[in-house]
């Protein structure tokens, strides 16, 4: 991962390279949510278009684009 953005992700149990990131976007929560922050990104990959979030520090999959 280069500067905390993914450059490779594991899915579908093979490693899976970023070309490029087509977007991003952050979103907090308010406060009465418990002030939680997300970071998105539209990644494209060999695989198609994932969007990701980043949140505590670690990433997760939201969904697979068409």
């Amino acid at each position: 991962m280069a500067e905390g953005r993914p450059c490779a992700l594991h899915w579908k149990g093979r490693r899976v390279p970023v070309d490029a990131i087509a977007d991003y976007w952050v979103l907090e929560g308010r406060w009465w949510q418990g002030r939680t922050r997300r970071t998105y990104l539209r990644l494209v990959t060999p695989a198609g278009t994932l969007e990701v979030y980043r949140t505590a520090g670690i990433w997760h999959l939201s969904r697979v684009l068409d």
